[in-house]
Formats: C-alpha cells, structure tokens, sequence
C-alpha cells in the first residue's frame, strides 16, 4: 500500500456519527463495488484509525470519525473519486486529497473483516438454499438456535442488491505482514491487511 485518503465525519447536534457513518459508507461502498465490476477486482482497503472516540453531540461512537481509503495505486483511489461521490454531504464530511502512506509511522497490520452473525433471515436465507428447503422449515428446524451476540462495531447499511436494512458488522485483527490479496466491495478482507499509522 502506498496510498490513502482520510475521511472524516464532522457530525452536528442534528445528524449523529452513526446516521453519518451510514450514508457516507453506503456512497464509498457504491463506488467500491463500481471498481470490482469494471476491473475484476477491488484493490482498495479501509482502516478505522480512530476506533471508540469520543463525539461530539452523541458520546462514544465505536466506529470514530475517520474512515481511511487505502490502495496500492493512485490511480485506484482517483478512480473511486470519494469527495466526489460525497459532495452532497460537504456539511458533515470532511474528504482529503490522496496522500502517500509515511511509511516510517506504519505501527503494524491488521485485517478489517465482515463479521456476519449466525441467526438472522440472511443466515436463514442462505441455509435453505443450500438445504433445498424453504424458508419457513429452515426457521422452523433452526428456530432454537440462540442469535450470537456479535461485540464489534457496525454501520447500518442498506443492500443495493434487495434494499434490505442490515448491520454491516467489523472486527479488525491485527496481523504480522502487509498481504494484498484483494478486498470486497466494502474494503474489508479476512486476508487482505492494510498498514496502521
């Protein structure tokens, strides 16, 4: 990785770090998903430099107020074009320019992945098609099943896909070595790492 652009969330008495981090996730997420299909692949990681801060208005927000763009190539970031796609929200998100990553601060590694958990409709969805069932017996044989208790931060998102509502949970680990191996059209990776600094 040698590249990055911070955004951050300036969130006001009228519109929380949380509703932010939902509409400004959800444009980044579009143009993520933009890349995979025009390239085949989507090279462009995040970061959470700011985790569990403290905010203005709300109290904590486990997310921060920085979400960090990371990728190997300037072109990548040009491409996603962030402060573009967020311009509608120039009140309450701040967008910097692409910048190198300081090598010499990078204090190690981590993967940012997608923690999904084990008993809701989409986990009841993805076992009847893989069962051959329909919904309604998958619900009915797993229905005792108790729902995890998932303790990582997550983004209301919305699925361009379905329009469903659902929480986007991560977990960040932290890792040894920079691996690029590709990230999904949200930017995390169980694989992937992205530096920290």
């Amino acid at each position: 990785m040698r590249y990055y652009i911070d955004i951050k969330m300036l969130p006001k008495i009228d519109i929380s770090a949380g509703f932010l981090w939902g509409k400004v996730f959800s444009e980044i997420h579009l143009g993520l998903h933009d890349i995979l299909k025009s390239k085949g692949e989507q090279p462009i990681g995040i970061a959470l430099p700011d985790k569990s801060r403290d905010c203005p208005f709300t109290g904590k927000s486990p997310l921060g107020l920085n979400m960090r763009l990371l990728a190997y190539e300037k072109y990548d970031l040009d491409k996603l074009n962030a402060s573009m796609r967020l311009a509608r929200f120039r009140d309450y998100v701040s967008v910097s320019g692409i910048r190198e990553i300081p090598h010499r601060k990078i204090q190690g590694f981590a993967h940012y992945e997608r923690i999904r958990p084990k008993c809701d409709m989409a986990y009841y969805r993805r076992k009847a098609r893989r069962m051959g069932l329909n919904i309604d017996e998958v619900i009915e044989k797993f229905h005792n099943v108790e729902n995890e208790y998932i303790d990582a931060p997550y983004i209301n998102v919305i699925s361009k896909s379905n329009d469903q509502k659902f929480k986007l949970f991560i977990k960040e680990r932290h890792a040894e070595d920079l691996v690029m191996k590709g990230f999904n059209c949200y930017g995390l990776s169980s694989i992937s790492t992205v530096p920290l600094f």
